[in-house]
């Protein structure tokens, strides 16, 4: 009986301590070990950058996979920023978005220390700062569009200031820029100015500027005035009068540059569609609707003035663009081909 009693004592014990042990694991360890920190997001020539109202830093840590802490708090302001009631004695991992210039920096093995503030300097990798200014005909232009382009993604975008000034901010890369403006009457924003750096009006012929991250001293550079000059551009306005075509057809332009190619979509009710395009030559053609059984789908290709479309791009008329209005119209076969 007395061993019995002590093997049931000892049971006792053991799921003491298993109880004792599992409330350990249920409370937080940090739940009265906690502290402040204070992140700075350093940008060009350790200048603080200045926070948008999409900008955040998401602070987290995991625990055998799964996230046990989490912090996200959006910026609005200048940096330094401060988050309260950090879990001390753990490793975080700090994501900064910054909405502009597009960039995510990322840090890990950040520790708060319990009681204490501790000021966290995260360096953004920005290489340079690019500036110019944007003229037409010699003249500074106000709110023209500049963006920073490679890959077919926008890094940086920004307007020109009252003296045609712009600033972007990039990191280490190959990029191209685009100046764009909408001109003429601003209530009624007929023309669309474009061109691109070193007045070249095709995207393909436009040269390409080149930034290196100076990775010793993480110094950034200032690259010198890179100006360009904005042309004005034309309007392409066509009427559509074709059988079965309707407004959720999609119009195809297709450029004499095969890298500047544009698409749209035909108004409701399909009867036309207005495109701002860069002077240059082009062929238009309309998707018609799709054939079930024949499971394809015809273009319409503009044949000029007069004429029917084709179905052969090949036999399209190429239309020029310059700086006004282009009207043209599609027409279901007023002649024979």
């Amino acid at each position: 009986m007395r061993k019995q009693l002590g093997l049931i004592g000892r049971l006792a014990v053991i799921a003491a301590l298993g109880l004792g042990l599992a409330s350990v694991g249920v409370t937080p360890a940090f739940a009265a070990t906690t502290g402040t920190l204070t992140f700075q997001l350093d940008g060009m020539q350790s200048a603080p950058v200045t926070a948008g109202p999409l900008d955040n830093v998401r602070l987290y840590y995991k625990h055998n996979g799964v996230i046990a802490y989490e912090n996200i708090l959006f910026l609005n302001g200048t940096a330094p920023l401060q988050i309260t009631n950090v879990p001390a004695g753990h490793s975080l991992t700090a994501v900064v978005t910054v909405a502009a210039p597009h960039l995510s920096i990322t840090k890990t093995g950040i520790e708060a220390s319990a009681g204490q503030t501790k000021a966290i300097v995260l360096h953004t990798p920005l290489a340079a700062a690019i500036s110019g200014t944007v003229t037409r005909s010699g003249s500074p232009v106000t709110g023209a569009a500049v963006a920073l382009v490679a890959g077919g993604k926008v890094w940086d975008f920004t307007d020109t200031d009252s003296q045609g000034k712009y600033q972007l901010y990039v990191p280490s890369g190959t990029y191209r820029l685009e100046f764009n403006s909408h001109v003429g009457n601003p209530a009624e924003t007929l023309d669309w100015a474009w061109s691109y750096w070193k007045s070249a009006a095709s995207w393909s012929k436009a040269k390409t500027i080149t930034v290196t991250q100076e990775t010793k001293t993480r110094a950034e550079t200032q690259l010198g005035n890179i100006d360009g000059t904005v042309i004005r551009a034309g309007y392409i306005l066509a009427d559509v009068d074709l059988t079965g075509v309707t407004g959720s057809n999609e119009v195809d332009i297709v450029s004499s540059h095969p890298t500047e190619n544009f698409s749209t979509q035909l108004l409701s009710g399909g009867g036309g569609f207005a495109a701002w395009l860069a002077p240059g030559t082009y062929k238009i053609g309309i998707w018609g609707p799709f054939d079930h059984v024949l499971k394809t789908q015809t273009i319409y290709w503009y044949r000029g003035e007069g004429k029917g479309p084709t179905a052969s791009e090949s036999l399209a008329t190429w239309v020029t663009v310059g700086t006004t209005e282009k009207d043209i119209t599609f027409i279901d076969n007023p002649t024979p081909f």
